[in-house]
């Protein structure tokens, strides 16, 4: 038992470590773009996807906080206000483009 602890653990380290590493390329290439240095090309998002991926990497955290996070969006959301504000491209469910 205390072996799949430490494999469950470590999974969780790495997970985390991947996401952190991204997020630092992620404001590296802000940077990159604010200089002028890179191009930025728009493109389709898979929302589906991205939302899920959020999704996994906070559940835990809000779980262990005592979070709901959908409760949170729906009280600071605005009357008549949207929880999502993009464009649908193609007609493809979950796909969407973003700053639209």
């Amino acid at each position: 038992m205390k072996n799949f602890a430490i494999f469950v653990y470590w999974g969780a380290y790495r997970v985390n470590g991947v996401h952190l590493l991204t997020m630092i390329d992620d404001i590296l290439d802000m940077s990159k773009i604010d200089a002028g240095k890179i191009d930025l090309n728009e493109g389709t998002v898979d929302i589906v996807r991205a939302v899920a991926g959020c999704c996994r990497t906070m559940r835990q955290r809000a779980a262990d906080a005592g979070v709901g996070l959908l409760s949170k969006a729906v009280k600071f959301t605005p009357s008549g206000g949207s929880l999502f504000d993009g464009e649908r491209v193609g007609g493809s469910a979950g796909r969407s483009r973003a700053g639209a």
